[in-house]
């Protein structure tokens, strides 16, 4: 049932794809349902093809099971070169909870970036966690070494 796709007849650019967007961001709605109701349709497949065609109206669709999302590389190259759909695109995929995009180099520091951290700022934070965690084991080592002193732990 599955035919070969036919190229666009329109160029690829920011605006053709943000055009494709007004009727293509229903797809993942539509993608969800048409699973929901027949889960081996090939309609299923159809739609797959079609995000990995346009990954802004898609960056709600999970990928198949078992599958990395793998966007076309001339539709992945145009969101990306623009700032505006690119933003767009990351906010889809924060309120999609989108895991399956992080493994794309672009992804995660655009996530990063969107949310203030640096590299630096990361790598501090991280820091200052594990400084937390380690004095919650001091202090809970410290407690446990009182209770024991005072005969109330172990508790039998």
């Amino acid at each position: 049932m599955q035919r070969p796709a036919k190229p666009s007849p329109v160029p690829l650019s920011a605006g053709a794809m943000f055009s494709a967007d007004v009727a293509l961001r229903w797809l993942p709605d539509m993608h969800r349902m048409a699973l929901a109701l027949a889960p081996g349709d090939p309609l299923l497949a159809l739609l797959q093809n079609i995000a990995a065609a346009h990954p802004l109206s898609c960056a709600a669709l999970p990928p198949p099971e078992g599958k990395a999302r793998t966007p076309e590389s001339a539709a992945w190259q145009c969101p990306g070169a623009h700032p505006g759909l690119w933003r767009l695109f990351i906010d889809r995929v924060i309120a999609a909870n989108a895991r399956w995009w992080l493994h794309l180099p672009e992804v995660r520091p655009a996530l990063d970036a969107l949310a203030g951290r640096t590299d630096a700022a990361a790598a501090a934070e991280l820091r200052t966690l594990t400084a937390r965690i380690e004095w919650v084991k001091i202090d809970t080592a410290r407690e446990a070494l009182r209770a024991r002193a005072a005969g109330l732990w172990p508790r039998a």
